[in-house]
């Protein structure tokens, strides 16, 4: 498996996959979003995914579902569901699920679930938690950003949490869910957005600011890269 950025202790294995994370504990594979091309990253762990959770609808998230799907498809056999968690009321992860079901007859079937935000769930050795975030995406027909439903997660596995952050302005929701992280993955600006009043993105030196300093963070773009880059300032 090739990727930015890896991090092991005792309880899990964390992979930054260009725009997802993949963490893996006691042979469970967990995948949060599911950008293009993430089948390619993830290669030698695709027998080991048991579930897919999507932080929101936007289109990085998304896009690389169906590709997800296929290369997955050689790896599970056909009664046996993949689990697909999605936010309630945002469509579009839910869409593409039941596009492959229905699209791709015989293959692998998908539960999917709905979850509330702050609603905790299980999955496998994992150990979900979900805050509510202010998020965006560029619509650039009219100049402007849209908002989207959004969650920053905590998942907990053993004594270890790993805290994923998606593209947000700083704040405190990003303060709470990050709080006693082992390992913290902030999302950050690089991409160009249409300029607007609000703040939807943080910077690299606002991540660094939120970051309490205990355990590891991780500060990505939301351009799939690792690491620091070029930023696109107020956004």
């Amino acid at each position: 498996m090739t990727d930015g950025g890896f991090w092991r202790n005792d309880d899990v294995a964390v992979h930054w996959c260009g725009g997802a994370l993949y963490l893996e504990a006691r042979g469970v594979g967990l995948l949060v979003n599911a950008p293009s091309g993430v089948e390619v990253m993830l290669a030698s762990a695709l027998p080991r995914v048991q579930a897919v959770v999507l932080s929101s609808g936007h289109t990085r998230a998304v896009s690389g579902l169906i590709g997800l799907f296929a290369a997955l498809d050689p790896h599970r056999l056909a009664d046996i569901p993949l689990a697909l968690h999605v936010l309630l009321g945002e469509e579009r992860g839910a869409h593409l699920g039941d596009a492959w079901v229905r699209a791709w007859p015989r293959r692998f079937p998908i539960t999917l679930d709905a979850g509330v935000p702050e609603v905790p769930i299980d999955i496998g050795p994992f150990y979900l938690e979900s805050l509510s975030i202010r998020a965006g995406e560029p619509h650039w027909r009219s100049g402007e950003v849209e908002a989207v439903p959004a969650v920053a997660v905590r998942i907990q596995v053993g004594n270890t949490t790993v805290a994923w952050v998606p593209s947000t302005a700083p704040g405190t929701r990003v303060q709470r869910a990050i709080h006693g992280a082992d390992l913290t993955v902030i999302e950050v600006g690089r991409t160009p957005w249409p300029r607007t009043p609000q703040r939807w993105r943080m910077s690299f030196a606002e991540a660094v600011s939120l970051h309490e300093g205990r355990g590891q963070l991780w500060v990505v773009g939301d351009d799939g890269h690792f690491g620091p880059g070029e930023e696109v300032a107020g956004t």
